[in-house]
């Protein structure tokens, strides 16, 4: 599997993106190759999520982006890696035409993520440090209530499709993973996370599975 190519295709099939910037997407193979070449060169540390890591561990949708978890202080040593917007624990960036977003471990959900939950993972380019299972689930699960609020209503789809997907694949001890974010959300959020994990976990036992 080829982050790269996964990147691409994501973008590819962009139905909102013209005909002529589709065209351009030739280029984010290489750039992705010479992405992770500036990591290694700066001596960065990071940890794949989002999309292309989900892909490591389930059949799963494109994706148009590169997620990683990764220190501020790291992210600003990678040269062409241009933050264009940052928002707390966020930031978007870009590296050339690729685009990049950030989740910096000054969150201590996302440090304990690239600490505990994380795994060698061999991709066609690279052995690249991504989420396990367990860490996707935390990171999905804290995210939603906050895609709730802002009505984000197709993050919130694809979210919750993510984490169905890895409940089907994986079994994963939800009730587990539930206690081990209680310390990073309200009380109210997990107690609806609690819900809906319930809720997703429902289809596969039905019909004897």
């Amino acid at each position: 599997m080829s982050i790269g190519r996964l990147v691409r295709s994501g973008v590819t099939f962009d139905l909102r993106r013209s005909f002529s910037s589709v065209v351009e997407t030739d280029d984010l193979l290489a750039q992705v190759a010479e992405f992770f070449s500036a990591l290694d060169s700066a001596g960065v540390d990071t940890v794949l999520v989002g999309g292309v890591a989900l892909r490591a561990w389930v059949d799963g949708r494109n994706t148009e982006d590169l997620d990683l978890i990764v220190a501020v202080e790291d992210a600003a040593r990678v040269a062409g890696l241009a933050v264009r917007e940052r928002d707390g624990d966020f930031a978007l960036a870009a590296f050339g035409a690729l685009r990049v977003d950030l989740l910096f471990t000054s969150n201590p959900l996302f440090a304990r993520v690239a600490r505990e939950h994380s795994a060698l993972v061999p991709f066609a380019e690279r052995t690249v440090r991504t989420a396990d299972v367990r860490g996707l689930f935390l990171l999905k699960l804290y995210a939603l209530p906050s895609l709730y609020r802002q009505m984000q209503w197709p993050k919130v789809k694809t979210y919750e499709a993510d984490l169905a997907a890895l409940i089907a694949a994986h079994r994963p001890d939800t009730a587990a993973i539930l206690d081990e974010l209680a310390p990073f959300v309200p009380a109210f959020d997990l107690t609806e996370l609690r819900r809906l994990v319930a809720d997703l976990e429902q289809p596969r036992a039905r019909f004897g599975a």
